[in-house]
């Protein structure tokens, strides 16, 4: 809990150097996106990397059905 506190208030620090830094303000944006989902990671765990484990469990299974 305490990793994703830390990590929303980088989201909003490198918003509030958006605003202030016109010259690289798209690369405080990036810096705000890489937080934010550092801080979804964090919250949520890793659901791209269950989403892959899952679907690696399928490979087993027939793509198409013998018709007769």
């Amino acid at each position: 809990m305490e990793k994703a506190r830390h990590y929303l208030s980088m989201v909003s620090i490198c918003r509030i150097r958006a605003l202030e830094d016109r010259e690289r303000r798209a690369e405080w944006l990036d810096w705000a996106k890489v937080w934010n989902e550092l801080a979804a990671d964090d919250a949520f765990g890793h659901p791209l990397e269950e989403r892959i484990a899952n679907r690696s469990s399928d490979l087993g299974q027939p793509k198409y059905f013998l018709v007769e």
